[in-house]
C-alpha cells in the first residue's frame, strides 16, 4: 500500500512538473527512479498514462483520469493524517495572533485568550497588535483577526467568518444638547443626521450612511458631513464620548458607555449593515490543532458578545 501511494505521488508530481527531470528535482530522486515508478503503475493498470518523447511529456486520457484520482487520494490521506495528529497532540507551542489595536485594547480578547491558555497549559501566545497592513506570511502569523463591513476581498489568504456584530449610531448626551437635542428620542428620522457631525472610521469609504428599518422594509441613504476620519476604533469611541460628533460604533465595544449613559443610541429602530469578524489564515484545511482550537473558541466567545 505504501509503495502504491508513493508511486501515485510520483505520478502526480510528474504531471504537475511537466517532465520527469523536473519531478526528479522536486522529489530529490533520479529521473530513472521516476520512470520506474510510472512504468510500474502502467504495468499494474495495464494502460498508458503518459506519452513520452525526447522533447515533451503529455498526459493520456487515462492518465488525466488517474491524476485526478491520485490528487484526491493524496489529499484525503493528508487530511486523515492531520486529523490523527490533532487527536494525538494537544495544542502546544507558540500561537501567533494578529489583531486590530482597538479590538485588543477594549478587553474583548482577554477572556477568550485566558480560556485558551488555561485549557492548554503547553500553549503560549504571541499577539501582534496593529491597524496597518500586516504580512501574515513573512511574520509567520498563524491567525489574524480582521474586522470589516461586508465580505473579505479575494486574496491568497483564507478568511473564515466568526461572527457579526451590530453597528449602532451613538453620541454623547452633551453633544446632542449642544445641537439643541435634549433627548435622543427627539431624533426620529434619518434625515436629521445630516445636521450633525459624523465621526468616521477610515475603513468606511462611503460618503453616506446606509440605514434599514426592518419592520417597514425601508432603506435609506443619508449624507452627513464627515468632520473627523481616523483609523482607530478606540479613538473613535473616545472622541464620541468627548462630544465631537456621532459615530457608527460596534455595540459590544461600547456596552459600558451605553450602560452608564456616557453614550446614547440614536435611531434605535434603524439598522446599519453589521460589522463582520473574520479569522484569516495563510492556509486552508487541514489547520494545526492550536489554530483550529483558537478559531473555535474565538467564534463561540465573539458570538456571545453579540448576543449579550
Amino acid at each position: 500500500m505504501d509503495a502504491l501511494i508513493r508511486s501515485m505521488t510520483v505520478f502526480a508530481v510528474t504531471v504537475e512538473a511537466g517532465s520527469m527531470a523536473a519531478a526528479a528535482r522536486t522529489l530529490d530522486l533520479s529521473a530513472s527512479a521516476i520512470s520506474q515508478h510510472i512504468n510500474k503503475l502502467e504495468n499494474q493498470l495495464k494502460i498508458s498514462l503518459l506519452h513520452r518523447s525526447t522533447r515533451q511529456l503529455t498526459v493520456t486520457e487515462a492518465g488525466q483520469l488517474f491524476y485526478q484520482s491520485c490528487k484526491q487520494t493524496i489529499q484525503q490521506l493528508q487530511n486523515t493524517q492531520q486529523q490523527l495528529n490533532d487527536l494525538r497532540q494537544q495544542p502546544q507551542g507558540e500561537l501567533r495572533i494578529s489583531a486590530p489595536v482597538g479590538f485588543a485594547a477594549c478587553g474583548l480578547l482577554s477572556q477568550p485568550l485566558q480560556q485558551l491558555l488555561h485549557s492548554h497549559p503547553q500553549l503560549n501566545i504571541r499577539l501582534f497588535v496593529q491597524d496597518d497592513e500586516f504580512d501574515l506570511i513573512s511574520n509567520r502569523v498563524d491567525l489574524a483577526l480582521c474586522i470589516r463591513q461586508g465580505a473579505m476581498p479575494d486574496s491568497r489568504l483564507v478568511a473564515r467568518h466568526l461572527a457579526d456584530w451590530d453597528l449602532i449610531l451613538a453620541a454623547a448626551p452633551e453633544y446632542l444638547a449642544s445641537k439643541g437635542i435634549r433627548q435622543p428620542q427627539a431624533l426620529t428620522e434619518p434625515l436629521q443626521l445630516s445636521q450633525l457631525d459624523w465621526l468616521q472610521h477610515q475603513n468606511n469609504k462611503a460618503e453616506h450612511l446606509l440605514l434599514r428599518q426592518a419592520a417597514q422594509q425601508l432603506t435609506t441613504q443619508i449624507a452627513a458631513p464627515v468632520k473627523l476620519r481616523l483609523n482607530n476604533m478606540q479613538a473613535l469611541i473616545q472622541f464620541s464620548r468627548d462630544g465631537l460628533g456621532f459615530a457608527a460604533l460596534p455595540k459590544p465595544e461600547i456596552s459600558r458607555e451605553l450602560a452608564d449613559g456616557r453614550l446614547v443610541q440614536l435611531l434605535p429602530h434603524w439598522q446599519l449593515p453589521p460589522l463582520s469578524i473574520y479569522a484569516v489564515t495563510s492556509a486552508r484545511d487541514p489547520l494545526p490543532g492550536k489554530v483550529k482550537t483558537a478559531i473555535r473558541l474565538l467564534s463561540k466567545r465573539l458570538l456571545q458578545y453579540h448576543q449579550s
